[in-house]
């Protein structure tokens, strides 16, 4: 069975309050551009160009150019393109789409009302349009290459126009994500790394951590039985599972933070999904995560045609 990579960065806020907010102050630590861009064999339709990767300490986004060769106007577009490493290793796929929300549209499973270009007008033919991306995974490193897995435009006659790969595959999204700080068999604030399976029914196993105790194991296992997770969208050929790299920061009750250095830790991985949990102050033990900067629950909202 094939699999893939990614990391997750898991941490517990001092309070629900936090948990809720977007960072104040993020500054980008990574920017990228020149990733060779590796385009679909037919560029007669739509032409892309300018591949820009910026990373941040809970997300990253980047953004392409796209022209339209047709001779027809665009009501709505949709590109997935995935970045990888040097040795071809997955980084990220980035979601672009873009609408004048004049046809309804089927959307990806793991599309919601985020990350969503509302067009005022319809792209006329040889005009230019920067589409932008807003992905949960924090980059590591630059990536070197970027190819184009999956296009899909609707004509303003409603005609369409796709292109995909076989093995075109989006990231995963965590929609419903709580965690019981209470139960964990350290003391907090804590640090370690586990390294999960996803399968294709978007259920998560824990396959090891850095821990000797395997009370943490034991204790991941039991908060990610109870998340919702969508697997991602793919192809017919795409890979059946994903291994999912978490790197687990529980935050003490004031806020204080075990302080490794996660990114040393991760250096034999190209990305990170950073999710940040509250203490708990819930009834019932449960705290509500962040995942990217933003609450689970928010991944699920949906757009409003």
């Amino acid at each position: 069975m094939t699999r893939t990579k990614l990391s997750i960065v898991l941490s517990l806020w001092a309070s629900l309050a936090a948990a809720q907010e977007r960072p104040r102050s993020i500054d980008s630590s990574l920017t990228c551009v020149g990733a060779q861009l590796i385009s679909m064999p037919d560029t007669s339709q739509l032409e892309i160009s300018n591949v820009v990767l910026s990373s941040y300490e809970s997300r990253s986004m980047s953004s392409i150019n796209v022209r339209n060769r047709s001779a027809k106007s665009i009501e709505s577009i949709t590109v997935l393109v995935e970045y990888m490493g040097d040795d071809s290793r997955h980084v990220e796929t980035a979601v672009y789409y873009a609408t004048t929300h004049r046809f309804k549209d089927d959307l990806l499973q793991v599309q919601g009302g985020w990350g969503v270009r509302k067009l005022t007008e319809p792209l006329r033919p040889n005009a230019s349009l920067q589409l932008t991306s807003v992905s949960d995974l924090v980059a590591l490193n630059c990536p070197a290459k970027a190819e184009v897995t999956k296009v899909a435009i609707r004509f303003d006659d409603i005609s369409t126009w796709s292109f995909s790969s076989p093995k075109w595959m989006t990231d995963p999204i965590f929609r419903e994500a709580s965690v019981e700080t209470r139960t964990f068999p350290e003391t907090l604030p804590f640090t370690f790394l586990a390294t999960v399976e996803l399968s294709i029914a978007g259920r998560a196993a824990v396959v090891e951590t850095s821990s000797s105790n395997a009370q943490i194991g034991e204790w991941l296992q039991r908060q990610l039985d109870k998340w919702l997770i969508v697997p991602g969208d793919r192809g017919l050929a795409a890979k059946d599972a994903e291994e999912l790299t978490m790197l687990v920061r529980l935050h003490g009750k004031l806020g204080e933070i075990s302080r490794g250095d996660w990114k040393q830790l991760s250096t034999a991985k190209s990305s990170l999904l950073v999710v940040d949990v509250a203490p708990t102050t819930m009834s019932g033990g449960q705290s509500t995560a962040t995942i990217g900067g933003m609450l689970a629950s928010q991944h699920a909202a949906k757009d409003e045609y």
